[in-house]
């Protein structure tokens, strides 16, 4: 919310005619942000978070995902999904007991027990609602976040409209709402409107098509052009560049960065290769740092030089969400020929910029982290939605360079590519304004 909504003022012109009030969570693991320092002129609300029902929360999200699962016609994804649920609660009794609470006729009295007796009334936040007497509920959110669940049952117990904004692309196939639905959830485009419709058990005028207020960057041309970044990289304009985008999910990448810069040497090709170590990255047990190696065809993307080493280092620092500069993907985007990348946002962000892809996926489990489970529909989802060279593990890694360097996008790839995500012309920021003053209209609340 912070980094794609309130840094790029997204609000802009709905606080220009409505009374915005912004509620924060005081958990400091879910927000690390110094509100204070964002400089924001709106009113503040900061909400205390019960992490024992938050706790609770989460435990009967588990239930509600199973649920969803079992709703899933792919027989693959619906083990791959419940699987999942295994190994995030580690624990058998709670798994086997929350199959049988996720059985269709049993998940409806479960729910309204659990939250009844286990979770409790949200009272503190019930009676900030009623005290700053709300017209409407505006949540961008992963839908597991602190302020969701209880957002979305007071809305509707107050009879106050909720408008979810979805986040990330993961988000409508791998939640579940356990305390009533939405008013209306907005999503990305044709495509994520489907699979919400699916996965979150939501009916379709449920889920409205907004576009991704995250990708609004790449319609704004790149501060440093990519002379200037290649330059400084020691890269040639002229020769032809990949990035490798490391993942979070434990994938040991200096390994794979050294199959890659040997095979380059070995086979003389004119190819350089980018790192972009993901903001978050996992190491992988066995994994060196990539500056204990030495590279004659792979740079790293400067800009993650200090997050890269931070995360090497004996003491590693929280780095928050909100120094992750969007301006700077949009330079390294736009400097760049083909992107090797993990089951990430940044293919989208690399397809929706014309840039070809070949998409990761690991073949042995040793080489990711435990708790990924790559079978998932939402990497299924990725794939059918891209259509991208596949990489089949670390053998593949030099074949799909080479097939990277012939490819380019067919109008139909682009067509599919325009369904991932809604292309306009009009920002986002005019966007939310206009469907807000439409959804009131249609409430008979304001006139336009």
């Amino acid at each position: 919310m912070i980094r794609h909504f309130i840094i790029e003022n997204q609000f802009e012109y709905l606080k220009k005619k409505y009374n915005l009030i912004y509620f924060f969570s005081k958990n400091k693991k879910r927000i690390s942000t110094d509100i204070k320092k964002l400089n924001i002129k709106d009113k503040l609300v900061s909400v205390e978070i019960d992490l024992k029902r938050k706790k609770y929360n989460t435990l009967l999200g588990y239930v509600g995902k199973i649920n969803n699962a079992r709703r899933k016609k792919n027989l693959k994804f619906k083990k791959a999904a419940i699987n999942q649920i295994r190994i995030r609660l580690n624990s058998k009794r709670l798994f086997f007991s929350y199959l049988i609470f996720s059985l269709k006729m049993i998940y409806p009295i479960y729910s309204w027990i659990y939250r009844k007796v286990k979770i409790g009334f949200n009272n503190s936040l019930n009676a900030q609602i009623k005290k700053h007497k709300l017209s409407l509920i505006i949540h961008p959110t992963v839908l597991d976040g602190d302020l969701v669940s209880d957002l979305i049952e007071l809305g509707n117990r107050n009879n106050i409209p909720t408008l979810l904004l979805m986040n990330s692309w993961d988000n409508c196939t791998s939640r579940a709402f356990t305390s009533g639905r939405p008013s209306k959830y907005l999503v990305w485009g044709d495509l994520t409107k489907k699979y919400a419709s699916e996965n979150l058990n939501l009916p379709l005028k449920s889920i409205d098509k907004i576009g991704c207020a995250q990708f609004e960057i790449y319609k704004n041309k790149a501060i440093i052009s990519k002379k200037n970044y290649r330059k400084k990289l020691g890269i040639k304009e002229n020769e032809f560049l990949i990035c490798y985008a490391g993942s979070n999910i434990g994938i040991d990448e200096t390994k794979h960065l050294e199959i890659v810069d040997k095979e380059i040497s070995q086979n003389n090709s004119k190819i350089k290769i980018l790192y972009r170590p993901h903001p978050w990255k996992k190491i992988h047990n066995n994994e060196i740092s990539f500056f204990k190696k030495k590279f004659r065809n792979v740079k790293m993307d400067y800009y993650s030089i200090n997050r890269y080493k931070n995360l090497f280092s004996k003491k590693p620092k929280k780095i928050p969400i909100s120094t992750v500069d969007y301006k700077q993907t949009n330079i390294v985007i736009k400097s760049i020929d083909a992107a090797l990348v993990p089951m990430s946002t940044f293919a989208i962000e690399c397809a929706i910029n014309k840039v070809p892809i070949s998409l990761y996926v690991p073949k042995d489990k040793k080489e990711f982290s435990s708790d990924v489970i790559i079978e998932s529909d939402y990497f299924q989802f990725l794939i059918n939605a891209l259509k991208p060279i596949l990489c089949l593990g670390e053998k593949n890694l030099f074949n799909c360079i080479k097939k990277l360097k012939k490819f380019s996008f067919k109008d139909k790839d682009l067509n599919r590519i325009n369904k991932l995500v809604l292309k306009s012309n009009i920002s986002y920021k005019v966007r939310l304004f206009n469907y807000i003053e439409e959804f009131f209209f249609k409430l008979n609340k304001y006139e336009r």
